[in-house]
């Protein structure tokens, strides 16, 4: 267990913290709960992989954690605590000068989050500008420097380029330019290298880890469906469900072997386990977020639970130093 000077050096070195964070959306349907109490920190020096599976509120909660929540949705409880500040009880011309500025965002869509009527470059210029006191060819020679630093091939030629005429590997270093352009001491990068082969993925993400290295930046979020990319790039992985932390720990521990049971079929069928696999896809869909069931919210699907896992919700708890685990059967399973 973690003693209390072991615990102050942590506290000192968080850079983020999210705490119990839930969110809805409510719709003709009903309402759909998206994030049930998500809890994690952000240390400093650190790349943190959050993994989970499509439908697991990994991009609410980017836009959570920095106060921007799209209708229909509502944050209905937590915190996110940034330089001793709840962010989720600022005012918008406060958030102003943290988003972009201070936390930068990497989006999983990039030709969504790009205007397509204007060039990149001068997209990339008029962030800068919106943050600094800068003239206008200042701020464009700054873009292009962003741009130059991602590795695009004929970087000026991309700076004067519409979206439309860009790949999507060239569309997400050009986002990736837009995020680090003002030097954030915070980067969530949310599914940075979705819908790109596996070669233009890695050099995306060593493009990325080689910025967020040389710009100094003090903690960085890695949301992704990759356990591989969380294995080579990440330190700690927090593992969701459901909108729910369900393991957080050290990429090393959690390789040498996960505690919680749907992070044991996570990681068995990410090496290829088929008879895991076949398990894994025989237990039926996620639970309905329109109706979430009570107690654990992986009971229906896990094959070690009792009968406390179908009336309380288990908390998360720590099992080590810097490991948590939401199970009542946790010590059973270590």
């Amino acid at each position: 267990m973690m003693d209390g000077n072991n615990n102050d050096t942590l506290m000192s070195r968080k850079v983020l913290q999210a705490e119990n964070i839930s969110a809805e959306f409510t719709t003709r349907a009903g309402t759909s709960r998206v994030l049930n109490g998500m809890s994690f920190a952000c240390h400093r020096d650190e790349m943190v992989g959050l993994v989970g599976e499509s439908g697991s509120g990994k991009t609410v909660l980017a836009g959570v954690l920095v106060n921007n929540i799209r209708r229909p949705g509502r944050i209905v409880d937590g915190a996110v605590i940034y330089k001793s500040k709840n962010l989720l009880e600022m005012g918008e011309d406060d958030l102003l000068s943290i988003r972009g500025r201070e936390i930068g965002m990497i989006v999983a869509k990039s030709f969504t989050a790009l205007n397509p009527l204007v060039r990149v470059g001068d997209q990339i210029a008029n962030i800068y500008q919106s943050h600094f006191n800068v003239t206008k060819k200042e701020a464009e020679e700054a873009a292009l420097e962003a741009i130059k630093a991602t590795g695009i091939n004929d970087p000026v030629v991309r700076f004067r380029a519409y979206p439309h005429e860009l790949s999507g590997g060239m569309a997400k270093r050009i986002i990736i330019a837009a995020a680090l352009v003002t030097e954030p001491t915070f980067v969530i990068a949310d599914e940075p290298t979705s819908g790109l082969d596996v070669t233009i993925q890695a050099q995306v993400l060593d493009s990325m880890m080689e910025l967020i290295s040389e710009k100094k930046t003090s903690g960085t979020l890695l949301m992704t469906r990759d356990l591989g990319i969380i294995a080579q790039y990440c330190t700690q992985v927090i593992v969701t469900y459901a909108g729910q932390v369900l393991e957080d720990t050290s990429v090393e521990r959690f390789f040498q072997g996960p505690v919680h049971p749907y992070c044991k079929l996570l990681l068995a069928s990410s090496r290829l386990n088929q008879s895991v696999a076949h398990e894994y896809a025989q237990m039926g869909p996620p639970p309905d977020k329109f109706n979430l069931p009570r107690g654990c919210l992986f009971r229906e699907r896990c094959l070690a639970k009792v009968g406390i896992c179908g009336n309380e919700p288990p908390p998360l708890l720590q099992v080590d130093q810097g490991h948590y685990v939401r199970c009542w059967m946790k010590d059973e399973l270590i």
